[in-house]
């Protein structure tokens, strides 16, 4: 078997896919952060009191920093060390995100955005490959995740 058989003819472009979600507090929504599918509020603590809390994204510079997965974790104590808490201020539990950095997927995350719903959703969004579990669980009002669209990378895997 040749090598152009299992090479593809072209390489992904390494700034396309995420490397980091920055967490911003700022009484305006800055330029350049995440919005929500359906043009609604993109301030993840709306409704909760607490700050202001807008999502910004980084794009990778090499294959070691590419996401293969993002999840959401509610828990009853702060991280140590971690200055993202999503539910900041709203003295109820504290809120973060996770990505994974898993080499051996093919497929990587290139854009997220917030979706924002009244009621509990299942499914994802059309055009979207992956969501996160509700950011608002436990708490009243919308029903909000993180969804994101992935793509395949083709290229080295190591820096």
């Amino acid at each position: 078997m040749s090598s152009s058989a299992t090479t593809p003819a072209f390489r992904s472009r390494i700034g396309e896919f995420i490397s980091a979600i920055e967490v911003i507090y700022q009484d305006d929504k800055p330029s350049g952060t995440v919005n929500e599918i359906g043009n609604s509020n993109a301030d993840i603590n709306a409704g909760h009191g607490g700050e202001y809390v807008w999502l910004k994204v980084h794009y990778a510079s090499k294959p070691s920093e590419l996401v293969s997965n993002i999840w959401f974790e509610r828990r009853n104590s702060h991280i140590e060390g971690r200055d993202d808490d999503l539910a900041k201020g709203d003295e109820g539990q504290f809120r973060y995100f996770h990505l994974d950095n898993d080499m051996s997927e093919d497929k990587f995350v290139t854009e997220v955005a917030l979706w924002r719903s009244g009621s509990h959703q299942d499914g994802l969004p059309e055009d979207w490959n992956g969501k996160t579990t509700d950011i608002n669980d436990s708490r009243a009002g919308d029903f909000l995740y993180l969804v994101w669209k992935t793509k395949k990378y083709f290229g080295p895997k190591s820096p």
